[in-house]
């Protein structure tokens, strides 16, 4: 079984396959970023507020902030992205069945 990779990847099923994916991994990274950002900081913020802190705790846990919120970016990117590709490539092998079984 010879397969033109070209025309099946050309097809518009496939095109709007990887049109949905894409906005499935923006949802779920911006989803995965709200849900991180919930309790991601508490420690940090428990710190800086803390009348016991003293003012050089507070101003580490202040310089921190920024490098635990790109983390915590980074994480979402990379947890949506363990949720959508695996849907994408299950999705993208049953179109592929189905472009052979139908001849389409």
């Amino acid at each position: 079984m010879d397969i033109d990779w070209n025309a099946v990847m050309a097809a518009e099923g496939f095109s709007t396959w990887i049109r949905i994916m894409i906005w499935v991994w923006v949802a779920c990274v911006i989803w995965l970023f709200v849900v991180l950002l919930r309790g991601g900081f508490t420690d940090m913020t428990e710190v800086i507020t803390s009348r016991y802190a003293t003012a050089g705790e507070r101003s580490r846990m202040m310089m921190r902030l920024p490098t635990r919120f790109l983390l915590l970016g980074v994480a979402a990117l990379f947890g949506g992205a363990s949720f959508a590709i695996p849907l994408f490539i299950q999705g993208a092998v049953v179109l592929f069945f189905w472009r052979q079984a139908t001849g389409g």
